[in-house]
């Protein structure tokens, strides 16, 4: 909760999606939460600890990356996790 007040500090549940502050997204969480996913299509044996941090990433911050995507202009969906 306190991240994403840090990137959305005004936001109001009003139904729009809010805007992140000026300069809290860096250029390497901006690829980061743009490329992760294209990345993670490519691995064909996951380790272990990768599954489990992928398993609590969704269970818990899964929500706010899609919201900062979408602020951004840059969700297209999670079809890449689906059809590697």
């Amino acid at each position: 909760a306190n991240l994403l007040r840090t990137l959305f500090p005004d936001t109001d549940d009003g139904g729009d999606i809010p805007s992140p502050n000026d300069g809290v997204v860096s250029e390497a969480l901006g690829y980061a939460c743009d490329h992760w996913m294209a990345h993670l299509s490519v691995v064909t044996e996951p380790e272990p600890g990768l599954i489990e941090a992928l398993r609590h990433f969704l269970h818990t911050d899964l929500v706010l990356w899609m919201q900062l995507c979408a602020s951004r202009g840059h969700f297209y969906g999670l079809d890449v996790l689906q059809h590697g």
